[in-house]
């Protein structure tokens, strides 16, 4: 704020406190004029217009001394509290201050309630109700949007109950994910591999490491050399993926875009990109431990 509005509000703001001042001592001290209407033959207080009264008396003591006592709060107020242009006041009171205070406050507490699990390892904690149970709560409020109520995952994001993890299931593997994040690029490889009639001759040989029906044989041995040939890289040659690069296993039947043939085409052709934001500065590491035994506790 520059001087000159900082001088305009300081301004507006004085001079509505004196002037309310002033008109309140100007309507206690008002002197009563006493008016005769024509059809009345005595002596009245009041203005009369068009047969309806008003009378002008002051105001009861209580109600005056109200309004003096608002003006001397306010004045008080603004000495001590933000409100008069740049002036911040004595106290020097922020809301943002106010606010991180409340925080800091909440912060202790909730560290003194997650401080009794923290040495608790995940494996004992995962068997430990009351730990479960905020555990759940922790991801109910910050992780089930994505993965679900019941962390069966949807579309695009992965079932935590069946024991197949693309990162690791192990304790700290687990513990990484949720506290760094994970980008889970599958690159697009119609380019690549060539027409459509080749990119579904992969989708159908992919589909049939995991699903038993009648396929044509020629059209999967087509399949398969393209795979050995690209897919190879991140998969393995064996199809069962890699943990260190967020390669799927191909084999097992869980799917996280589908398992459909037009799925897995559109996988194939244009590639896939799935995130996993890191929770670091969203849980504090005794929150992302709870929820890390939760999660565990669900494939056991």
């Amino acid at each position: 704020m520059n001087n000159f509005w900082n001088l305009c509000i300081c301004f507006v703001i004085l001079v509505n406190i004196f002037g309310y001042g002033l008109f309140l001592y100007y309507t206690k001290n008002i002197k009563l004029e006493t008016k005769v209407h024509e059809n009345f033959d005595h002596m009245v207080e009041y203005d009369h217009y068009d047969e309806i009264e008003e009378l002008n008396e002051p105001l009861p003591k209580w109600w005056y001394w109200m309004f003096l006592v608002s003006i001397f709060y306010g004045i008080l107020y603004l000495i001590c509290y933000p409100g008069l242009g740049k002036f911040s006041g004595v106290l020097n009171w922020t809301s943002s201050g106010e606010c991180t205070s409340k925080i800091e406050q909440q912060k202790k507490v909730y560290n003194d309630f997650y401080n009794v699990y923290k040495n608790i390892n995940v494996e004992n904690l995962s068997i430990n109700e009351s730990a479960l149970k905020i555990g759940r709560n922790l991801f109910l409020n910050n992780c089930s949007s994505c993965h679900g109520y019941d962390a069966k995952g949807s579309k695009g994001f992965p079932n935590l109950t069946n024991n197949i993890w693309l990162y690791g299931g192990t304790v700290n593997d687990i513990k990484d994910t949720i506290t760094n994040g994970r980008n889970g690029r599958m690159p697009p490889l119609g380019q690549f591999i060539g027409n459509d009639e080749d990119i579904k001759c992969v989708a159908l040989y992919v589909q049939s490491l995991s699903i038993n029906k009648n396929y044509d044989e020629i059209l999967l041995s087509k399949g398969r050399d393209i795979f050995n040939k690209i897919c190879v890289l991140c998969h393995g040659k064996d199809a069962l993926g890699d943990k260190m690069k967020g390669a799927p296993n191909l084999v097992n039947p869980q799917w996280i875009y589908g398992s459909s043939l037009e799925d897995i085409m559109q996988t194939v052709k244009y590639g896939r990109s799935g995130d996993m934001p890191s929770h670091k500065h969203i849980l504090t590491e005794e929150q992302i431990h709870i929820v890390t035994a939760y999660i565990y506790s669900l494939n056991k």
